[in-house]
């Protein structure tokens, strides 16, 4: 893949051992599972290997029951980290909903929130350069 990364250095020194010293596998876009630790050796192979652990932890079941093995990609996901979860804001009035989203299967064109359990939703702003398979900064006033 072209965007694949075995990291020998984070922030100009090695890697430490809870980071996955020696090297470390990064997969951007990909689930975090993809993203190897302890790295010692790679085989490159032209199928899946089938090993336990893909098959068994791994694995989603669709709506219809099936299973859908070696679910690779990191969906769309996102989270408000302003105002965090549990903050007690201190008066009504406007406040700025702040967050970030991002998506394993490439650049994210637009970010909606609800402040009403989901039955209207407002474009919130995205902030910044927006990039592939990378954080992307939203806002909403």
């Amino acid at each position: 893949m072209d965007d694949a990364i075995i990291a020998l250095y984070q922030n100009g020194e090695r890697l430490r051992p809870s980071q996955g010293y020696p090297m470390r596998l990064f997969m951007p876009g990909l689930e975090g599972n993809v993203s190897v630790k302890w790295l010692r050796r790679l085989e490159v192979t032209d199928r899946p290997a089938y090993t336990q652990n893909e098959n068994r932890s791994y694995s989603d079941t669709l709506g219809d029951g099936r299973l859908q093995n070696f679910s690779l990609y990191m969906g769309v996901k996102s989270v408000i980290t302003h105002p965090s979860a549990g903050q007690q804001l201190p008066d009504k009035g406007y406040y700025e909903i702040a967050g970030l989203a991002w998506s394993g299967f490439g650049k994210v064109k637009a970010v909606e929130v609800s402040v009403d359990g989901g039955k209207n939703w407002i474009s919130a702003t995205l902030d910044g350069p927006v990039h592939t398979k990378s954080l992307t900064r939203f806002s909403l006033p």
